[in-house]
C-alpha cells in the first residue's frame, strides 16, 4: 500500500514538473520565472531601514549628489530625484525589497 501510495505522489509530480516544462517555465510553489510582481499573491515581509544603513546613506549623500551615489555603485535608475533618494538604502546597501519599494519602483521609468 505504502509503495502504491509512493508510486502515486511520485507520479503527480512528474506530472506537475512536466506541465511546467511544457509552458517552459520554471517554477517554485506557484511562483514562476516571468511572473507579473504586481499579480503574485503574497505577503512580503517588511525591509524596514535601520538607524545604521539610514545615516550611512546620508554621510554619502554629504559627499556625492545622489545621481553620482548611484554611479559609485553601478546602479542606474531613470526617476525623480526623490524616487532614487527613497530607492537608495533599499537598492544600494540593503539589497531587500518590500511591498513599499515594488510601489517606488513602478515609479522608475528604466533600470
Amino acid at each position: 500500500m505504502k509503495i502504491w501510495l509512493m508510486l502515486i505522489v511520485a507520479l503527480s509530480t512528474l506530472m506537475s514538473v512536466a506541465s511546467y516544462a511544457q509552458q517552459g517555465r520554471v517554477c517554485l510553489e506557484n511562483i514562476c520565472i516571468g511572473d507579473d510582481v504586481d499579480q503574485l499573491e503574497v505577503t512580503w515581509k517588511s525591509a524596514p531601514i535601520d538607524y545604521k544603513t539610514k545615516r550611512a546613506i546620508d554621510s554619502q549623500l554629504a559627499e556625492f549628489s545622489i545621481d553620482e551615489l548611484y554611479y559609485e555603485y553601478n546602479e542606474t535608475l531613470v526617476t525623480d530625484k526623490k524616487t532614487l533618494n527613497d530607492l537608495a538604502p533599499h537598492i544600494i546597501s540593503m539589497q531587500k525589497f518590500d511591498q513599499s519599494v515594488l510601489d517606488k519602483l513602478a515609479k522608475v521609468r528604466a533600470i
